[in-house]
Protein backbone atom coordinates (compact mmCIF):
# COMPACT_ATOMS: atom_id res chain seq x y z
CA UNK A 1 0.00 0.00 0.00
CA UNK A 2 1.31 3.44 -0.95
CA UNK A 3 0.21 6.42 1.16
CA UNK A 4 0.59 9.90 -0.40
CA UNK A 5 0.03 13.12 1.53
CA UNK A 6 -0.51 16.18 -0.65
CA UNK A 7 0.16 19.76 0.60
CA UNK A 8 -2.89 21.51 2.03
CA UNK A 9 -1.63 24.95 3.09
CA UNK A 10 -3.00 27.68 0.83
CA UNK A 11 -2.02 31.21 -0.07
CA UNK A 12 -5.56 32.42 0.58
CA UNK A 13 -6.87 32.11 -2.98
CA UNK A 14 -10.43 31.57 -4.04
CA UNK A 15 -10.22 27.86 -3.40
CA UNK A 16 -11.11 26.88 -6.99
CA UNK A 17 -8.15 24.55 -7.40
CA UNK A 18 -6.22 22.92 -4.52
CA UNK A 19 -3.17 22.78 -6.78
CA UNK A 20 -3.33 26.41 -7.80
CA UNK A 21 -3.94 27.61 -4.25
CA UNK A 22 -1.17 25.49 -2.70
CA UNK A 23 1.48 27.55 -0.95
CA UNK A 24 4.65 28.15 -2.98
CA UNK A 25 6.90 27.46 0.01
CA UNK A 26 5.36 23.99 0.42
CA UNK A 27 5.28 22.91 -3.23
CA UNK A 28 8.50 24.58 -4.43
CA UNK A 29 7.30 27.35 -6.73
CA UNK A 30 5.96 27.08 -10.27
CA UNK A 31 7.72 23.82 -11.17
CA UNK A 32 6.70 22.23 -7.91
CA UNK A 33 3.12 23.27 -8.61
CA UNK A 34 3.32 21.59 -12.03
CA UNK A 35 4.68 18.42 -10.46
CA UNK A 36 1.92 18.47 -7.87
CA UNK A 37 -0.72 18.81 -10.58
CA UNK A 38 0.72 15.84 -12.49
CA UNK A 39 0.92 13.73 -9.32
CA UNK A 40 -2.63 14.64 -8.42
CA UNK A 41 -3.81 13.62 -11.87
CA UNK A 42 -2.11 10.20 -11.69
CA UNK A 43 -3.11 9.45 -8.11
CA UNK A 44 -6.75 10.48 -8.54
CA UNK A 45 -7.30 7.68 -11.08
CA UNK A 46 -6.47 4.84 -8.70
CA UNK A 47 -6.52 6.37 -5.22
CA UNK A 48 -9.00 5.78 -2.43
CA UNK A 49 -9.05 9.19 -0.78
CA UNK A 50 -9.20 9.32 2.99
CA UNK A 51 -11.08 12.18 4.50
CA UNK A 52 -8.88 14.16 6.90
CA UNK A 53 -10.00 14.22 10.51
CA UNK A 54 -12.33 17.08 11.33
CA UNK A 55 -11.61 19.48 14.18
CA UNK A 56 -13.27 17.47 16.95
CA UNK A 57 -11.75 14.19 15.75
CA UNK A 58 -8.36 15.90 15.76
CA UNK A 59 -8.95 17.00 19.36
CA UNK A 60 -9.55 13.38 20.32
CA UNK A 61 -6.47 12.14 18.43
CA UNK A 62 -4.22 14.66 20.17
CA UNK A 63 -5.73 14.01 23.58
CA UNK A 64 -5.26 10.25 23.26
CA UNK A 65 -1.65 10.68 22.16
CA UNK A 66 -0.82 12.97 25.09
CA UNK A 67 -2.76 11.34 27.94
CA UNK A 68 -3.63 7.87 29.08
CA UNK A 69 -7.34 6.97 29.02
CA UNK A 70 -9.22 8.54 31.91
CA UNK A 71 -10.07 5.87 34.52
CA UNK A 72 -13.80 5.49 35.09
CA UNK A 73 -13.59 6.52 38.78
CA UNK A 74 -12.33 9.94 37.55
CA UNK A 75 -15.37 10.57 35.34
CA UNK A 76 -17.18 12.55 38.08
CA UNK A 77 -14.17 14.89 38.43
CA UNK A 78 -14.15 15.53 34.67
CA UNK A 79 -17.94 16.03 34.57
CA UNK A 80 -17.93 18.40 37.56
CA UNK A 81 -15.15 20.45 35.98
CA UNK A 82 -17.04 20.74 32.70
CA UNK A 83 -20.22 21.73 34.54
CA UNK A 84 -18.40 24.38 36.59
CA UNK A 85 -17.03 26.02 33.44
CA UNK A 86 -20.42 25.90 31.71
CA UNK A 87 -22.11 27.41 34.77
CA UNK A 88 -19.54 30.24 34.63
CA UNK A 89 -20.24 30.89 30.95
CA UNK A 90 -24.02 30.79 31.32
CA UNK A 91 -24.20 32.97 34.43
CA UNK A 92 -21.97 35.57 32.72
CA UNK A 93 -23.24 35.01 29.18
CA UNK A 94 -22.60 38.61 28.13
CA UNK A 95 -18.87 38.17 28.90
CA UNK A 96 -18.22 35.10 26.72
CA UNK A 97 -18.87 33.95 23.12
CA UNK A 98 -22.42 32.82 22.39
CA UNK A 99 -21.48 29.19 21.64
CA UNK A 100 -20.46 28.70 25.27
CA UNK A 101 -24.13 28.82 26.29
CA UNK A 102 -25.04 25.90 24.05
CA UNK A 103 -25.62 22.46 25.56
CA UNK A 104 -23.09 20.96 23.17
CA UNK A 105 -20.26 23.02 24.65
CA UNK A 106 -20.31 20.95 27.84
CA UNK A 107 -19.82 17.85 25.71
CA UNK A 108 -16.81 19.53 24.03
CA UNK A 109 -15.29 20.29 27.41
CA UNK A 110 -15.59 16.65 28.44
CA UNK A 111 -14.21 15.38 25.12
CA UNK A 112 -11.11 17.63 25.27
CA UNK A 113 -10.51 17.21 29.04
CA UNK A 114 -8.07 18.17 30.56
CA UNK A 115 -7.36 20.63 27.71
CA UNK A 116 -9.80 23.48 27.14
CA UNK A 117 -11.39 23.32 23.64
CA UNK A 118 -10.35 26.93 23.00
CA UNK A 119 -6.69 25.88 22.72
CA UNK A 120 -7.58 23.39 20.00
CA UNK A 121 -9.82 25.93 18.25
CA UNK A 122 -7.05 28.49 18.04
CA UNK A 123 -4.38 26.02 16.95
CA UNK A 124 -6.51 24.29 14.33
CA UNK A 125 -8.31 27.39 13.02
CA UNK A 126 -5.54 29.99 13.21
CA UNK A 127 -2.11 28.41 13.54
CA UNK A 128 -2.81 25.59 11.08
CA UNK A 129 -3.14 28.24 8.34
CA UNK A 130 0.57 29.00 8.70
CA UNK A 131 2.73 27.29 6.10
CA UNK A 132 5.20 25.69 8.52
CA UNK A 133 2.62 24.57 11.07
CA UNK A 134 1.53 20.94 10.66
CA UNK A 135 -1.95 20.40 12.03
CA UNK A 136 -1.70 17.22 14.07
CA UNK A 137 2.08 16.97 14.42
CA UNK A 138 2.49 20.67 15.25
CA UNK A 139 -0.25 20.56 17.89
CA UNK A 140 1.15 17.38 19.41
CA UNK A 141 4.67 18.77 19.63
CA UNK A 142 3.57 22.05 21.17
CA UNK A 143 1.12 20.57 23.67
CA UNK A 144 3.63 17.92 24.76
CA UNK A 145 6.07 20.71 25.68
CA UNK A 146 3.33 22.73 27.41
CA UNK A 147 2.09 19.76 29.46
CA UNK A 148 5.63 18.83 30.50
CA UNK A 149 6.33 22.38 31.66
CA UNK A 150 3.04 22.63 33.58
CA UNK A 151 3.73 19.27 35.22
CA UNK A 152 7.22 20.38 36.24
CA UNK A 153 5.84 23.61 37.75
CA UNK A 154 3.11 21.70 39.63
CA UNK A 155 0.31 23.68 37.96
CA UNK A 156 -3.04 23.03 39.67
CA UNK A 157 -5.47 24.58 37.18
CA UNK A 158 -8.60 22.48 36.49
CA UNK A 159 -8.06 22.74 32.72
CA UNK A 160 -5.19 23.75 30.44
CA UNK A 161 -6.31 27.05 28.91
CA UNK A 162 -4.60 29.41 26.44
CA UNK A 163 -3.63 31.46 29.50
CA UNK A 164 -1.80 28.41 30.89
CA UNK A 165 0.78 28.26 28.09
CA UNK A 166 4.09 29.31 29.69
CA UNK A 167 5.52 31.78 27.21
CA UNK A 168 8.51 32.36 29.48
CA UNK A 169 9.82 28.91 28.53
CA UNK A 170 12.50 29.23 25.82
CA UNK A 171 11.62 25.91 24.20
CA UNK A 172 7.93 26.75 23.82
CA UNK A 173 8.69 30.26 22.60
CA UNK A 174 11.16 28.86 20.06
CA UNK A 175 8.50 26.50 18.71
CA UNK A 176 5.84 29.19 18.33
CA UNK A 177 8.06 31.93 16.91
CA UNK A 178 9.51 29.45 14.43
CA UNK A 179 6.17 29.53 12.60
CA UNK A 180 5.96 33.34 12.61
CA UNK A 181 7.85 36.14 10.84
CA UNK A 182 10.98 37.40 12.60
CA UNK A 183 10.69 39.85 15.48
CA UNK A 184 8.08 38.13 17.65
CA UNK A 185 10.67 37.30 20.29
CA UNK A 186 10.83 41.01 21.10
CA UNK A 187 7.03 41.23 21.32
CA UNK A 188 6.91 38.32 23.78
CA UNK A 189 9.79 39.68 25.83
CA UNK A 190 8.28 43.16 26.23
CA UNK A 191 4.52 42.74 26.04
CA UNK A 192 3.70 39.13 26.92
CA UNK A 193 5.80 36.99 29.23
CA UNK A 194 9.36 38.27 29.62
CA UNK A 195 10.95 38.67 33.05
CA UNK A 196 10.31 42.43 32.93
CA UNK A 197 7.32 42.33 30.58
CA UNK A 198 4.52 44.86 30.94
CA UNK A 199 1.88 42.31 32.14
CA UNK A 200 4.08 41.27 35.05
CA UNK A 201 4.63 44.91 36.01
CA UNK A 202 0.88 45.65 35.88
CA UNK A 203 0.12 42.62 38.04
CA UNK A 204 2.74 43.77 40.55
CA UNK A 205 1.44 47.36 40.64
CA UNK A 206 -2.29 46.58 40.79
CA UNK A 207 -3.32 44.15 43.56
CA UNK A 208 -6.75 43.48 42.06
CA UNK A 209 -5.03 42.19 38.91
CA UNK A 210 -2.02 40.60 40.57
CA UNK A 211 -4.20 38.39 42.76
CA UNK A 212 -5.16 36.41 39.66
CA UNK A 213 -2.11 37.20 37.49
CA UNK A 214 -4.81 38.64 35.25
CA UNK A 215 -2.59 40.76 32.99
CA UNK A 216 -0.20 37.88 32.33
CA UNK A 217 -3.03 35.47 31.55
CA UNK A 218 -4.71 37.95 29.23
CA UNK A 219 -1.43 38.61 27.39
CA UNK A 220 -0.78 34.90 26.88
CA UNK A 221 -4.30 34.29 25.59
CA UNK A 222 -4.12 37.23 23.24
CA UNK A 223 -0.82 36.05 21.81
CA UNK A 224 -2.16 32.59 21.00
CA UNK A 225 -5.29 33.98 19.33
CA UNK A 226 -3.98 37.05 17.53
CA UNK A 227 -0.35 36.34 16.62
CA UNK A 228 -0.88 33.91 13.71
CA UNK A 229 -3.17 36.09 11.58
CA UNK A 230 -1.80 39.68 11.64
CA UNK A 231 -2.76 40.28 8.00
CA UNK A 232 -6.19 38.66 8.00
CA UNK A 233 -9.25 40.72 7.10
CA UNK A 234 -10.91 39.81 10.41
CA UNK A 235 -7.70 40.22 12.37
CA UNK A 236 -7.86 40.57 16.08
CA UNK A 237 -9.20 38.63 19.01
CA UNK A 238 -12.57 39.67 20.41
CA UNK A 239 -12.57 40.59 24.09
CA UNK A 240 -15.14 37.91 24.93
CA UNK A 241 -12.95 35.22 23.38
CA UNK A 242 -9.93 36.50 25.28
CA UNK A 243 -11.87 36.07 28.53
CA UNK A 244 -12.84 32.55 27.42
CA UNK A 245 -9.14 31.68 27.32
CA UNK A 246 -8.43 33.18 30.77
CA UNK A 247 -11.21 32.98 33.31
CA UNK A 248 -11.64 30.08 35.72
CA UNK A 249 -14.77 29.21 37.75
CA UNK A 250 -14.99 31.41 40.83
CA UNK A 251 -13.22 34.36 39.16
CA UNK A 252 -14.83 37.62 38.02
CA UNK A 253 -14.61 38.19 34.24
CA UNK A 254 -14.58 41.95 34.88
CA UNK A 255 -11.10 41.68 36.42
CA UNK A 256 -9.73 40.29 33.17
CA UNK A 257 -11.56 42.95 31.17
CA UNK A 258 -9.84 45.51 33.39
CA UNK A 259 -6.46 43.88 32.72
CA UNK A 260 -7.13 43.94 28.99
CA UNK A 261 -7.88 47.67 29.07
CA UNK A 262 -4.68 48.41 31.00
CA UNK A 263 -2.64 46.40 28.50
CA UNK A 264 -4.28 48.15 25.54
CA UNK A 265 -3.36 51.53 26.98
CA UNK A 266 0.26 50.74 27.77
CA UNK A 267 1.53 47.90 25.56
CA UNK A 268 3.92 48.72 22.74
CA UNK A 269 2.77 46.11 20.24
CA UNK A 270 -0.95 45.83 21.11
CA UNK A 271 -3.62 47.51 19.00
CA UNK A 272 -7.37 47.82 19.43
CA UNK A 273 -10.36 48.38 17.18
CA UNK A 274 -13.62 48.50 19.16
CA UNK A 275 -13.80 45.12 20.95
CA UNK A 276 -11.02 43.42 18.95
CA UNK A 277 -7.36 43.35 19.89
CA UNK A 278 -4.30 42.22 17.96
CA UNK A 279 -0.54 42.32 18.12
CA UNK A 280 1.87 43.43 15.44
CA UNK A 281 5.58 44.03 15.29
CA UNK A 282 6.26 47.76 15.10
CA UNK A 283 9.14 49.46 13.34
CA UNK A 284 11.43 52.37 13.90
CA UNK A 285 12.02 55.06 11.28
CA UNK A 286 15.42 56.37 10.21
CA UNK A 287 16.37 59.10 7.78
CA UNK A 288 19.39 57.17 6.45
CA UNK A 289 22.00 54.54 7.26
CA UNK A 290 25.63 55.43 7.94
CA UNK A 291 27.64 52.53 6.53
CA UNK A 292 30.92 53.84 7.90
CA UNK A 293 29.54 54.18 11.43
CA UNK A 294 27.26 51.13 11.08
CA UNK A 295 24.27 52.94 12.56
CA UNK A 296 21.02 54.56 11.53
CA UNK A 297 20.79 58.34 11.30
CA UNK A 298 17.78 60.21 12.63
CA UNK A 299 16.37 57.04 14.18
CA UNK A 300 13.04 57.40 15.97
CA UNK A 301 10.72 54.89 17.60
CA UNK A 302 7.99 54.50 20.22
CA UNK A 303 6.03 57.47 18.89
CA UNK A 304 3.47 58.33 16.25
CA UNK A 305 5.12 59.98 13.23
CA UNK A 306 3.46 61.94 10.43
CA UNK A 307 5.07 62.06 6.99
CA UNK A 308 4.43 64.25 4.00
CA UNK A 309 4.17 62.93 0.44
CA UNK A 310 7.86 63.61 -0.28
CA UNK A 311 9.24 61.97 2.87
CA UNK A 312 12.17 59.59 2.36
CA UNK A 313 13.53 57.21 4.97
CA UNK A 314 14.02 53.64 6.16
CA UNK A 315 11.88 51.28 8.24
CA UNK A 316 13.97 49.59 10.94
CA UNK A 317 12.96 46.37 12.67
CA UNK A 318 12.00 47.11 16.27
CA UNK A 319 14.56 44.71 17.78
CA UNK A 320 17.36 46.52 15.90
CA UNK A 321 15.97 50.00 16.56
CA UNK A 322 15.64 49.30 20.30
CA UNK A 323 19.31 48.37 20.60
CA UNK A 324 20.50 51.61 18.99
CA UNK A 325 18.00 53.81 20.82
CA UNK A 326 18.97 52.32 24.18
CA UNK A 327 22.66 52.75 23.38
CA UNK A 328 22.06 56.38 22.38
CA UNK A 329 19.94 57.20 25.44
CA UNK A 330 22.75 58.32 27.80
CA UNK A 331 24.14 60.65 25.11
CA UNK A 332 20.77 62.24 24.39
CA UNK A 333 20.25 62.89 28.10
CA UNK A 334 23.73 64.35 28.74
CA UNK A 335 23.31 67.19 31.23
CA UNK A 336 25.29 70.15 32.49
CA UNK A 337 26.42 69.55 36.10
CA UNK A 338 23.86 71.00 38.49
CA UNK A 339 21.30 71.47 35.75
CA UNK A 340 18.23 69.39 34.92
CA UNK A 341 18.19 70.57 31.31
CA UNK A 342 19.83 68.73 28.39
CA UNK A 343 22.71 70.48 26.64
CA UNK A 344 20.82 70.55 23.34
CA UNK A 345 17.08 70.44 22.77
CA UNK A 346 16.06 69.64 19.20
CA UNK A 347 12.80 70.94 17.75
CA UNK A 348 11.38 69.08 14.78
CA UNK A 349 8.77 70.54 12.48
CA UNK A 350 7.08 69.41 9.29
CA UNK A 351 6.30 72.06 6.71
CA UNK A 352 4.88 71.16 3.32
CA UNK A 353 5.67 67.50 3.87
CA UNK A 354 9.40 68.14 4.52
CA UNK A 355 11.09 67.74 7.87
CA UNK A 356 13.44 70.33 9.32
CA UNK A 357 15.41 70.34 12.56
CA UNK A 358 16.70 73.27 14.55
CA UNK A 359 18.59 73.56 17.81
CA UNK A 360 17.40 75.63 20.74
CA UNK A 361 20.91 76.01 22.17
CA UNK A 362 21.61 79.72 22.37
CA UNK A 363 18.42 80.56 20.42
CA UNK A 364 17.28 84.13 21.18
CA UNK A 365 13.69 83.22 20.38
CA UNK A 366 13.60 80.80 23.31
CA UNK A 367 15.53 82.93 25.80
CA UNK A 368 12.42 84.72 27.06
CA UNK A 369 13.03 86.67 30.26
CA UNK A 370 9.33 86.29 31.22
CA UNK A 371 8.26 82.83 30.03
CA UNK A 372 4.73 81.44 30.61
CA UNK A 373 4.29 79.33 33.74
CA UNK A 374 0.98 77.59 33.06
CA UNK A 375 -0.30 75.38 30.24
CA UNK A 376 -3.84 74.15 29.82
CA UNK A 377 -5.50 72.19 27.05
CA UNK A 378 -8.43 69.92 26.25
CA UNK A 379 -9.07 67.65 23.30
CA UNK A 380 -11.62 65.07 22.19
CA UNK A 381 -10.30 61.57 21.49
CA UNK A 382 -11.75 58.74 19.42
CA UNK A 383 -13.32 56.25 21.86
CA UNK A 384 -12.64 53.41 19.42
CA UNK A 385 -8.92 54.27 19.26
CA UNK A 386 -8.30 55.73 22.69
CA UNK A 387 -4.98 53.87 23.15
CA UNK A 388 -3.57 55.39 19.98
CA UNK A 389 -4.80 58.93 20.68
CA UNK A 390 -3.81 59.01 24.34
CA UNK A 391 -0.41 57.58 23.46
CA UNK A 392 0.10 60.33 20.91
CA UNK A 393 -0.88 63.01 23.44
CA UNK A 394 1.49 61.52 26.01
CA UNK A 395 4.40 61.50 23.54
CA UNK A 396 3.81 64.84 21.86
CA UNK A 397 2.53 66.98 24.74
CA UNK A 398 2.86 65.52 28.21
CA UNK A 399 6.42 64.20 28.00
CA UNK A 400 7.73 67.63 26.91
CA UNK A 401 6.05 69.34 29.85
CA UNK A 402 6.99 66.63 32.34
CA UNK A 403 10.67 66.90 31.34
CA UNK A 404 10.85 70.49 32.63
CA UNK A 405 12.30 71.03 36.14
CA UNK A 406 9.78 71.67 38.93
CA UNK A 407 6.88 70.88 36.62
CA UNK A 408 3.59 69.67 38.14
CA UNK A 409 1.32 67.84 35.72
CA UNK A 410 -2.36 67.31 36.49
CA UNK A 411 -4.37 65.22 34.05
CA UNK A 412 -8.12 64.77 34.46
CA UNK A 413 -10.08 62.30 32.35
CA UNK A 414 -13.71 63.21 31.72
CA UNK A 415 -16.01 60.60 30.18
CA UNK A 416 -19.54 61.20 28.93
CA UNK A 417 -21.56 58.44 27.30
CA UNK A 418 -25.14 58.63 26.06
CA UNK A 419 -26.95 55.43 25.11
CA UNK A 420 -30.40 56.13 23.71
CA UNK A 421 -31.56 52.54 24.21
CA UNK A 422 -30.41 52.49 27.84
CA UNK A 423 -27.38 50.94 29.56
CA UNK A 424 -27.89 47.25 30.49
CA UNK A 425 -27.71 46.35 34.15
CA UNK A 426 -24.58 44.21 33.82
CA UNK A 427 -22.71 47.10 32.13
CA UNK A 428 -23.81 49.47 34.91
CA UNK A 429 -22.51 47.00 37.47
CA UNK A 430 -19.19 46.39 35.69
CA UNK A 431 -18.46 50.07 35.00
CA UNK A 432 -19.40 51.12 38.55
CA UNK A 433 -17.17 48.43 40.04
CA UNK A 434 -14.24 49.39 37.83
CA UNK A 435 -14.69 53.09 38.63
CA UNK A 436 -14.43 52.32 42.33
CA UNK A 437 -11.35 50.17 41.74
CA UNK A 438 -9.74 52.93 39.66
CA UNK A 439 -10.59 55.50 42.38
CA UNK A 440 -12.77 57.81 40.28
CA UNK A 441 -13.52 60.95 42.30
CA UNK A 442 -17.01 61.12 40.81
CA UNK A 443 -19.04 58.83 38.59
CA UNK A 444 -22.61 57.67 38.11
CA UNK A 445 -25.48 56.82 35.80
CA UNK A 446 -28.60 58.92 35.35
CA UNK A 447 -31.76 59.15 33.27
CA UNK A 448 -32.22 62.19 31.02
Amino acid sequence: MLVISLPASADGGAGVSPTRDANDEEVGGVRGRMALAALRNVVSRVAAAWRPANAEESFEIVRRRLFQPLPEPNYPSRDNTAKAFCDLYRSNHQEFPSECREVDYERKLKAAYPIHPEIFERLYQDWSGLVKFQRTRGVLRLMAAVIHQLWESNDRSPLILPASIPLDDPGIVSQLTGYLPGGWETVIEKDVDGADALPRKLDAEKPNLGRFHASLRVARTLFLGAAPVPGAANRGEEDRRIKLGCVLPGEAPAVFGDALRHLAQAATYLYQDNTCYWRVETFGFAEAFDEAGVRYLGLRGGQVLAFGPDAVGLLVRSSVADLQLEADLPKSQLQVPGSAKPLVNSIESTVGGKSSTSSSEGSPALENSNPPTHFFGSVKVDAARISRDVGTIANEIIQHLASLPNSEIVITVEIQARVSSGVPEHIVRTVSENCRTLKFTSQGFEKE
